[in-house]
């Protein structure tokens, strides 16, 4: 993936990797650490304990600071189910008995594995849990606080729960071993059939339809496409939280916050309309907090310093809740979409030339 910098301004590939590497530092590893009840709560999509989830993260955003805020839904899909836990926990149980108790119900190689995979996954489990852990004051550094040091490319710590999940699946798999064992072929067909039945229930879902309508090109790009010019674009609304940059968006924040604009859009029409895009991520926070304003003059200064020519101010997210069912209305895996479009300025700076409008969004020349 190719990528240079040039006096701030960067190409897609550029802006994608200092979007990547420009954020990773403490509070992304906070953020996109793993929470223990993450791995205990089944899917938001499941038809009987979907609903009940959903409003406990909502009450941890709403009710609680960042810390206890779970990484968004890919991030966090690290469910141990209790037919997979349940087996594990009676093998772990087994094997701790068998160190003070004669119990024939594991060779000596089994038990080195099972003390092998039992200290990867505790280790695994450490590894996706947030960087520090603040406890009546005191703080506990995890290890990806120190993996972070050593690779500060890796940011979301959270995906290590794969590991965990792996780890405790092939200890499930010793506890179903000792649990079928010396069964009739009833009694073993009654214990494949529950546990089966058992995974299959709490894994069920009724996921949203994942439809998207990617070929209806929004305006503003189809104009952008047009232009022959050489021209380097910011995308707005921008964050213009003073204490909280790039936060979420719990239901207490106040209504006149917004943030950036998804930077998945920016990347994704990118290779539509194929200029330059601005890589803001390098300015110092209260620049940043500068952009959020088009009628401030600093802003305008600031872009004028970067050469960027024209300004994107989107009206309406591309995606979601445009169109009708089965077309996506809300986006749960964001919930701050709707604070990534904003409504058409009343008043710009008077470098800020308006040169297009449309209905998702107006595009202003920086004279």
């Amino acid at each position: 993936m190719a990528s240079y910098w040039r006096g701030g301004l960067v190409t897609a590939e550029a802006s994608f990797l200092n979007q990547l590497y420009g954020r990773s530092h403490l509070n992304d590893l906070i953020a996109y650490g793993a929470r223990p009840w993450d791995y205990l709560l089944p899917s938001p999509s499941h038809p009987i304990f979907g609903s009940s989830v959903t409003q406990f993260y909502q009450y941890l955003r709403d009710q609680t600071t960042y810390q206890y805020w779970s990484a968004f839904l890919p991030e966090r899909s690290n469910y141990l189910s209790l037919a997979v836990l349940l087996p594990a926990l009676f093998v772990i149980f087994k094997l701790f008995r068998s160190f003070y108790q004669k119990d024939s119900s594991f060779s000596d190689r089994e038990k080195t594995d099972i003390l092998i995979l039992l200290l990867f996954s505790v280790w695994m489990f450490l590894v996706s849990l947030p960087a520090i852990i603040t406890f009546r004051g005191i703080s506990f550094y995890m290890p990806s606080y120190f993996l972070f040091k050593i690779f500060p490319e890796f940011r979301v710590y959270a995906r290590a729960g794969i590991f965990v999940l792996l780890g405790i699946t092939a200890l499930a798999g010793y506890g179903l071993k000792i649990i079928t064992t010396k069964k009739t072929s009833f009694r073993h067909l009654v214990v494949f059939l529950s546990f089966t039945g058992l995974v299959l229930f709490e894994n069920f879902n009724f996921n949203p339809v994942a439809v998207m309508d990617v070929k209806s090109l929004p305006q503003v790009y189809q104009w952008l496409e047009k232009q022959k010019e050489d021209l380097t674009i910011v995308e707005y609304p921008k964050d213009n939280s003073g204490n909280d940059l790039g936060g979420g968006c719990p239901s207490w924040l106040s209504s006149d916050i917004v943030r950036d604009y998804n930077r998945a859009y920016e990347l994704f029409y990118f290779r539509i309309h194929r200029k330059k895009l601005f890589g803001y991520n390098h300015l110092p926070s209260q620049e940043r907090v500068i952009l959020g304003n088009l009628d401030d003059q600093r802003t305008y200064r600031i872009l004028k310093e970067n050469n960027v020519t024209t300004v994107v101010v989107h009206t309406k997210d591309p995606m979601i809740g445009t169109h009708l069912l089965p077309y996506p209305q809300d986006n749960p895996l964001d919930s701050c979409w709707r604070r990534r479009i904003t409504q058409v300025p009343e008043k710009v700076y008077e470098g800020f030339i308006k040169i297009a409008e449309f209905d998702d969004g107006v595009i202003y020349r920086v004279n």
